[in-house]
């Protein structure tokens, strides 16, 4: 189980008619516990950060977009200076991108690219980054992957490269190709070694419907000879 609960004071301004641009201070109090990963256990902090980001969206639908892309960058200086001894201090940045590349009227071809790293000692659970399942979350740097699951992979930093092919077959049903590669290490130096990679593959059906996607996806990695199934129903909040 995670909770995030923040309260923000920002400046934003829109640059070139395309980009939203923030420059703020943020209260921050993270909960992580254990039980989502066997590996992980239980840590709380409260925080508070200054941050800059830029953000772009330009897709033609919330669900199975064929045209646009994101774009999400974040640079942060994390502290505990008003709720700790002031031993807290690292910087943070992250790094997400998909751009929807139509091939046809039924055919899209979508490259993508999520990263972090972070710079400093004793970075805190919450703020690695995290590889595995299927649906994007926007807290910090939990990034899919397929054929990993949730939160399978960890380390202070990471990478994680995506090429997917979406195909609406019949319509509202999409038949979608996934493709990932990938990395987390103690350093961003090691985060490139050749012989750490992971890759994952697999293949979704999803029916677009009144509650949102519905998508039932087969589905594996190099670090498992065994499919894992993956079910997905509505939007993730």
């Amino acid at each position: 189980m995670t909770d995030d609960l923040s309260g923000k004071l920002y400046l934003r301004t829109i640059l070139q008619n395309k980009y939203a641009w923030e420059l703020g201070v943020e209260n921050e109090y993270d909960y992580l516990k254990g039980d989502i990963n066997p590996v992980t256990s239980n840590e709380e902090h409260t925080f508070m950060n200054f941050y800059t980001r830029l953000i772009r969206e330009t897709y033609n639908k919330t669900a199975y977009p064929t045209k646009g892309s994101g774009f999400f960058a974040e640079a942060k200086y994390v502290t505990d200076l008003l709720y700790g001894n002031g031993n807290v201090k690292f910087l943070s940045a992250t790094l997400r991108f998909e751009k929807i590349i139509r091939l046809s009227s039924r055919l899209c071809l979508i490259p993508g690219i999520n990263g972090a790293i972070t710079y400093g000692d004793s970075i805190p659970l919450y703020y690695k980054a995290f590889l595995g399942g299927l649906n994007m979350n926007y807290t910090h740097s939990t990034f899919p992957f397929a054929g990993l699951k949730y939160l399978e992979k960890t380390d202070n930093n990471g990478v994680a490269l995506q090429l997917n092919l979406q195909y609406e077959f019949y319509k509202n049903n999409y038949l979608i190709f996934r493709s990932n590669l990938g990395n987390v290490a103690d350093y961003p130096e090691n985060i490139f070694l050749l012989e750490n990679f992971i890759w994952g593959l697999g293949l979704t059906y999803g029916y677009n419907s009144i509650i949102g996607p519905i998508e039932l996806t087969a589905m594996r990695s190099n670090l498992s000879s065994r499919f894992m199934g993956y079910l997905s129903i509505g939007f993730w909040l």
